[in-house]
């Protein structure tokens, strides 16, 4: 009897944690502004959807931007995988520090090349954490590092 309460209890949180990320993925499409930021997003798939994300489970306020750069810079989880997927400190956080400043609304053209480096530095160190997970490990990995949850990816990927 203990096996099928523990059974039924584990499928229950599975079932809940799939259509809770699915709902997440979901209110995406219904953020009509995601801000100045978005434009710059175009060519780096992995941040652009971290990012709609982001806002969308934010109530769609689309001034989210220093907050976003933040959320990565700041998460333990994302720090430790990084680590393992080898990505170095200036690969990804002096980036992050370059685009956490940035008015977005205020933003010339001088600054075009050095602001699509950082984005395109920080969408490849995303690109190399995530290559090694499932899609929907990748998912809730991204709902654990955005939105702060407590993290299930403690453990190490054999190389």
């Amino acid at each position: 009897m203990g096996f099928l309460k523990a059974f039924t209890i584990i499928t229950l949180w599975i079932l809940l944690s799939f259509f809770w990320v699915s709902m997440g993925q979901s209110k995406e499409m219904e953020c009509k502004n995601y801000g100045e930021v978005e434009s710059w997003l175009g060519p780096h798939v992995v941040l652009r959807d971290w990012y709609q994300f982001y806002v969308a489970r934010h109530a769609c306020l689309p001034q989210q931007e220093a907050e976003f750069f933040k959320a990565l810079a700041s998460s333990e989880t994302l720090s430790t995988k990084l680590n393992q997927a080898k990505v170095t400190f200036d690969q990804f956080y002096i980036p992050i520090a370059n685009l956490i400043d940035i008015d977005w609304k205020k933003v010339k053209e001088v600054k075009a090349q050095n602001i699509q480096s950082d984005l395109t530095l920080i969408d490849i160190s995303l690109k190399k954490t995530l290559s090694k997970m499932s899609t929907l490990d990748q998912d809730y990995f991204r709902a654990v590092v955005l939105l702060d949850l407590p993290s299930e990816f403690a453990f190490i990927y054999p190389e």
